[in-house]
């Protein structure tokens, strides 16, 4: 059961000939004024694009996933655990140059930050030994 206050809305494309024909969107969970209201706050619409570069991104990152490759995941257990791994180390470790902030003491022009930065849950980039090293909360 999704949480009450779960907002999620879905872009179903639809294909003819292996072209895009018809792209309609739809409310999953909530209702529609609510999924368009949390939109306007993050400044967005429902829009193909921010999915596509997410896949892309992930797909990047995650040999598994990689189209025709002999790489592919086999078993599902493996693919969660790369797919944890990727997404800890993409939010922890590697910093984004669309994230970084001007510093204004002199001896650098940017301070770089990573997603978990920006979002305040972290005050610095992780090292790799520092995510390996990480013990969560029981």
């Amino acid at each position: 059961m999704p949480p009450p206050d779960l907002k999620y809305g879905q872009v179903v494309k639809y294909r003819e000939g292996g072209e895009v024909a018809d792209v309609k969107k739809r409310v999953v969970f909530g209702n529609e004024e609510e999924v368009l209201s949390a939109l306007k706050l993050a400044g967005n619409t429902i829009n193909t694009s921010y999915i596509e570069r997410n896949n892309l991104t992930v797909r990047n990152g995650v040999s598994r996933l990689i189209r025709e490759t002999i790489d592919f995941s086999k078993r599902v257990d493996p693919l969660i655990m790369h797919l944890c791994l990727f997404f800890a180390w993409f939010n922890l470790v590697k910093p984004h140059s669309a994230l970084k902030t001007e510093i204004a003491d002199g001896r650098r022009r940017w301070k770089q930050r990573t997603p978990a930065m920006a979002a305040n849950l972290t005050g610095h980039v992780w090292t790799l030994e520092e995510l390996f090293r990480f013990k969560p909360p029981p």
